[in-house]
């Protein structure tokens, strides 16, 4: 059958069709497309329903797991499945591994409180943890008294509260320095042990109680700060950090000070390698790179973010900076990624150190566009066949070609994302509607639209 003949029979069909690669992966999901490790090999990872313990935590009794006594968590059935910290006692509610730590500090109750006691916050005096002042909130309920908070590091702060029956109680209800039935005060810097008290002593009429809160917790968590009388502990935030000592200079040596590699855009050998710093030469730091993450501790390479899939280039600010019209393409890379405008031609490179190169260059082709997606999304693939397909077929892939699987949009149509049952992915360029037979013939033989056996050899040949 001649050329022209197969065109002619085919054109009506191609106005519905769509050329599509199939392609299949044939290698295991990548490390990047798994949740990077957090703790030591053979070390407990979680305690709980959702605490996750990241090194210098670690459960014991193994002490490889934790760097030192002090980040030992306990999680056994004593502590009903829940972590504590073994020498603070303090329940952990969450680890960051910026350097914070939420915990339960107990609530001291003063007066006619049934059933309570007057217990005082842990002492963590020669820890490496202290009461983070930006997080928490020194809080007193009381009528018509003086709250104060005290240390052995030369500080005495305190808030006085008024008296209103009628008040509506809410958590945020005129708890101020000078507060109604509610007060609350800042704290200072790097307290670790404290103790409070509501004067006068002698005069307290009903419950009244003071506590260290985490500020966030107590604004979103609480209809009423009465609601506080009914909990023997609440969150507060500590901040954790390794000494700078014989043991932690010695774990981390050839990590403090490292520099990192200058940054390279669209290069796969951007420095993922984490790096330590000392502050106020009294602690170790350990960072990820800017665009990687993990656990730096660890001092294992991080792991790329994708930027991607957090849609980092239909941020608004980019969007209107770069008058990237339309739905930009996102490619992404170790260390950084790209936004591309198939519309304005507008690109940005954005990469790991925190900079961005932006620059306008030519429209790629839509083929070599549909490659270039597909690469970046898949890695190494195989090419099975390429070949034509019935539009039910490739609407069920597509999701009727939902705008939420366009991947870019170009001069001769818009490239979708398709998915099969049976796990493989495609790269569709949908085009416009050809109106020629010649038109068709053309785009058949520069694109290379071909059914690949041997029905439609002759006409590749000819092509």
């Amino acid at each position: 059958m001649s050329m022209q003949l197969l065109v002619h029979h085919h054109v009506i069909m191609f106005v519905l069709l769509f050329w599509c690669s199939i392609v299949t992966e044939t290698k295991p999901a990548s490390s990047s497309e798994l949740a990077p490790p957090i703790a030591k090999l053979n070390c407990t990872t979680h305690c709980g329903i959702n605490v996750s313990i990241p090194y210098p935590f670690g459960v014991g009794p193994n002490k490889d797991c934790y760097f030192n006594e002090w980040f030992q968590i306990d999680c056994n059935e004593s502590t009903g499945h829940k972590p504590f910290l073994r020498r603070a006692q303090m329940e952990v509610l969450n680890i960051s591994i910026d350097g914070t730590l939420q915990v339960k500090s107990p609530v001291t109750f003063f007066g006619a409180c049934k059933g309570k006691e007057t217990r005082q916050a842990p002492n963590l005096t020669g820890s490496p943890f202290v009461y983070l002042d930006r997080k928490n909130m020194f809080t007193a309920v009381s009528c018509g008294r003086l709250a104060t908070m005290r240390s052995n590091v030369n500080f005495f702060l305190g808030c006085n509260s008024t008296c209103d029956d009628q008040s509506t109680d809410s958590a945020t209800y005129r708890c101020g320095t000078i507060g109604t039935n509610c007060c609350q005060t800042t704290i200072p810097p790097n307290i670790s042990v404290f103790t409070t008290e509501i004067l006068p002593r002698d005069q307290i009429d009903g419950c009244n109680y003071a506590f260290l809160v985490d500020q966030d917790w107590f604004l979103n968590n609480l209809s009423s700060y009465r609601a506080i009388r009914g909990m023997d502990r609440v969150p507060v935030v500590l901040e954790w950090n390794i000494s700078l000592d014989n043991t932690s200079h010695k774990e981390f040596e050839g990590f403090i000070g490292r520099k990192v590699r200058p940054y390279y855009a669209n290069k796969a050998n951007n420095d993922s390698t984490p790096y330590c710093k000392i502050y106020n030469r009294s602690s170790v730091h350990c960072f990820c790179p800017r665009g990687f993450q993990g656990n730096p501790y660890l001092l294992q390479p991080c792991q790329d973010i994708d930027e991607c899939k957090l849609n980092r280039c239909i941020d608004p600010d980019v969007v209107a900076s770069w008058n990237f019209s339309g739905s930009p393409i996102c490619e992404n890379f170790a260390g950084g990624y790209t936004c591309y405008s198939n519309v304005t031609r507008a690109t940005c490179d954005f990469g790991g150190g925190g900079g961005s190169s932006c620059y306008y260059k030519p429209k790629p082709p839509l083929l070599s566009q549909a490659y270039r997606i597909r690469t970046v999304l898949l890695g190494e693939v195989n090419v099975e066949k390429i070949k034509l397909f019935k539009s039910k077929e490739l609407e069920k892939s597509t999701d009727n070609f939902n705008i939420d699987r366009i991947l870019g949009q170009g001069g001769q149509g818009t490239v979708y994302k398709g998915m099969f049952a049976d796990g493989r992915i495609i790269a569709c360029p949908r085009f416009w509607v050809l109106k020629k037979s010649e038109e068709a013939a053309n785009h058949i033989g520069r694109l290379g639209i071909l059914v690949w056996n041997n029905k439609w050899s002759r006409l590749r040949k000819k092509c």
